[in-house]
């Protein structure tokens, strides 16, 4: 979904200048209202890609146990026909701009863009603005939506990896707006109609819902001249995004599914603070430690090359132990060692240099093309409060000392919640139950 810039990455960084203050002065973003349309833009001349990324808010918050996947299968479905592109006529006229789009759903919103040549930015956006306005949502079409989706929903229960991700989301947000897969179950994919997808388009494509973020040698008349046209005489709606709230367990747990398997699979979820906490970024260093230093560890003994801690980058945030090995009890008890070890001694600042390269070396990854750096602004936007914190994360991460890494791990890694997947007469019970 990314194309690479023609110049370097450090050429974004040079985009940015640090004043004594620390606040970055981001001289070619900026952010303005078209119709009710929020728009972030950044224009840039590096080359001649242009990355327009639609996020429609809400996520998960928006379904609720029959209507999952609704959202999902509605812009997919948009693919074959609107009302102005008939048929296989949408997807000729795609393929003759050598566009791409794609459809991406995440807990906090659906994320349908497309990114391009210059030179073709109108024809691919009254496409795109077409799929989301008035998809034409033929039976023939939306069957194939639906049977690929079925596929993918049915795959996950043949695929322990799969299957232990889908079983510890279900357990750690019980209850939670999270709970609901945006992407559907077999049940709720199956048993969604046309009138479903109907009645979802004409209540819920508002651009209240709506931030849009451009990135490319777009200049701003001819984007906000593009919205106005299209997006903008969409219904306002009453939307408001905020941040879900936090899903914090009273108590961990252990589920187990017995399955004759050449490994065991552990995954436990924990969760972290909101988005726009102070304690977000130690928290999402402190997970990255507990990954990091138990996977050295576990690789060093031969117990597993599968070791980490995944994060949670939600607007309610989280974190997790995961590993897969046929020791589960030896490979929990250098978790909890760790875990224990960043509880009660805090990192020495030297000892973090090569981590806040790595979270350098990552986002400047990110941002070598035009759609990582759409993703970027978005999600500091939405999950930070302000597009601009983008260009302060690298500094932001460096000021992160020690003790607050430890107080992290004090604070949020507790009460995890375990699935594991394999010989049930292998479970380290007493290791995935300990208390921290």
């Amino acid at each position: 979904m990314s194309f690479k810039l023609s110049l370097p990455v450090l050429l974004f960084s040079a985009l940015m200048s640090a004043g004594a203050t620390g606040q970055v002065n981001d001289t070619v973003t900026t952010s303005y209202d078209v119709g009710g349309v929020q728009v972030i833009h950044r224009q840039l001349a590096a080359n001649d890609i242009v990355a327009v990324n639609l996020y429609l808010l809400g996520g998960s918050r928006q379904l609720d146990a029959r209507t999952a996947g609704v959202e999902a299968m509605l812009l997919r479905a948009s693919e074959f026909g609107t009302a102005r592109y008939l048929g296989r006529e949408a997807r000729l006229a795609l393929a003759r701009t050598g566009s791409r789009m794609y459809v991406s759903t995440e807990p906090d919103w659906t994320l349908f863009g497309f990114y391009g040549l210059r030179t073709e930015f109108d024809a691919t956006w009254d496409l795109f603005a077409d799929r989301v306005m008035q998809p034409a949502l033929d039976s023939a079409g939306v069957e194939v939506v639906r049977r690929k989706m079925l596929r993918s929903a049915r795959s996950q229960s043949n695929h322990p990896d799969a299957m232990v991700r889908l079983i510890a989301d279900s357990v750690a947000f019980q209850g939670h707006a999270y709970q609901h897969d945006p992407e559907g179950t077999e049940a709720t994919v199956r048993s969604i109609t046309i009138e479903d997808l109907r009645a979802y388009q004409a209540a819920q494509m508002v651009t209240s819902r709506m931030l849009l973020v451009v990135v490319g040698n777009i200049p701003k008349q001819q984007l906000e001249a593009a919205i106005t046209r299209t997006l903008a005489q969409l219904p306002k709606g009453q939307y408001v995004w905020s941040l879900p709230p936090v899903w914090r367990a009273e108590a961990g747990s252990v589920t187990v599914r017995d399955r004759v398997l050449p490994t065991n699979y552990i995954l436990g979820y924990f969760a972290g603070p909101p988005a726009n906490s102070e304690h977000y970024l130690p928290f999402r260093i402190a997970t990255l430690l507990v990954g990091g230093f138990a996977a050295y560890e576990i690789r060093d003994n031969g117990l597993s090359y599968a070791a980490h801690s995944p994060f949670l980058e939600r607007g309610a945030s989280g974190g997790g132990i995961y590993v897969t090995t046929t020791e589960p009890d030896a490979a929990m008890k250098i978790f909890n060692r760790m875990i224990e070890l960043l509880r009660e001694q805090s990192v020495d600042r030297r000892a973090l240099q090569s981590y806040y390269r790595g979270f350098a070396t990552s986002y400047y990854s990110q941002n070598e093309s035009n759609t990582g750096q759409a993703d970027f602004l978005a999600r500091h936007e939405l999950l930070h409060g302000d597009w601009r914190l983008a260009g302060q994360y690298v500094q932001n991460l460096k000021r992160v000392q020690g003790y607050q890494i430890s107080n992290a791990v004090r604070e949020f890694v507790r009460n995890i919640r375990y699935v594991y997947i394999g010989n049930p007469d292998r479970v380290p019970r007493a290791e995935m139950t300990k208390r921290f």
